[in-house]
């Protein structure tokens, strides 16, 4: 998104670089993901409510990968991930604010899951996934290719980091028993079932309202409405929402709506490159 925002201001992309960049992005995520599997092994375990999205992937609770060796390819991927970024901030001449975001990046995803913080056991842990994903990525893909900052990636991006905002809330929605079981005090467990639907709620309004705002500022209107279309269905989804979500048709739709708006953000990007 925030190359596709570059290309719409009228910047010159360099393709190899934001390729590059890119993997190397894949790389510390990977890693990032790694980590939480390692750190979540043993409440992942006990979780009889694994969802697509949500109770790991199964791969160490049922001994196809071990504990130590997910550990050590986590350092390797973080590792490789840094190694790339100061290759590119070297070769390309990036700014320095670069390999900056890529270590805080990981840094956060390493405090995210592991101790001694372990945000994601906090209700801090849902706000950092969304800065970092929905603002912080963007934000650095748009300066590999420009050199500074400019307030339409601002635009571009807080509808995308109020929608990854829900999105972490709402895969945290089945894992709700096992969590306070577990003592696990993240945003979901601490607000309870019900507020956690009142936070979506907002959170998909908010959504729509930037969303409001930044078709008022330009960005491309088919692609603008369809996202306000869809905050606004998932707002009536979720203040709908029944307590037992796992297997709830709600729960269906609400995921349904949060890939639908992965492919409107691709629509977005696309719309932005080609200058519409």
């Amino acid at each position: 998104m925030g190359t596709a925002t570059a290309a719409y201001l009228g910047y010159h992309v360099d393709w190899t670089l934001a390729a590059l960049f890119m993997s190397s992005i894949v790389l510390i995520q990977l890693s990032g993901q790694v980590a939480n599997e390692y750190a979540d092994m043993g409440e992942d375990a006990r979780n009889d409510n694994r969802t697509l999205f949500s109770g790991g992937t199964g791969v160490l609770t049922h001994g196809t990968v071990s504990r130590r060796l997910a550990g050590s390819i986590a350092i390797v991927l973080g590792a490789l991930g840094l190694l790339m970024t100061a290759s590119i901030t070297i070769f390309y001449r990036v700014s320095l604010v670069i390999p900056l975001l890529s270590v805080l990046g990981l840094a956060g995803a390493y405090a995210y899951s592991l101790p001694p913080l372990r945000l994601s056991h906090t209700p801090f842990g849902t706000p950092l996934v969304a800065f970092m994903i929905g603002f912080m990525l963007p934000v650095a893909s748009f300066i590999v290719q420009t050199g500074s900052w400019d307030w339409y990636v601002a635009v571009v991006t807080l509808p995308i980091t109020l929608q990854v905002w829900v999105f972490s809330m709402a895969v945290e929605l089945p894992d709700y028993e096992i969590d306070l079981a577990s003592g696990r005090k993240n945003m979901v467990s601490r607000l309870g079932r019900s507020w956690s639907y009142v936070v979506l709620t907002g959170a998909t309004a908010a959504g729509a309202m930037v969303t409001i705002l930044g078709f008022a500022l330009d960005i491309p209107s088919p692609i603008a409405l369809s996202m306000i279309s869809i905050f606004l269905i998932e707002s009536v989804v979720l203040a709908s929402a029944q307590a037992r979500v796992v297997r709830h048709s709600h729960y269906q739709v609400l995921l349904a709506l949060e890939a639908a708006f992965v492919l409107v953000m691709a629509s977005l990007s696309s719309a932005l490159l080609v200058g519409i």
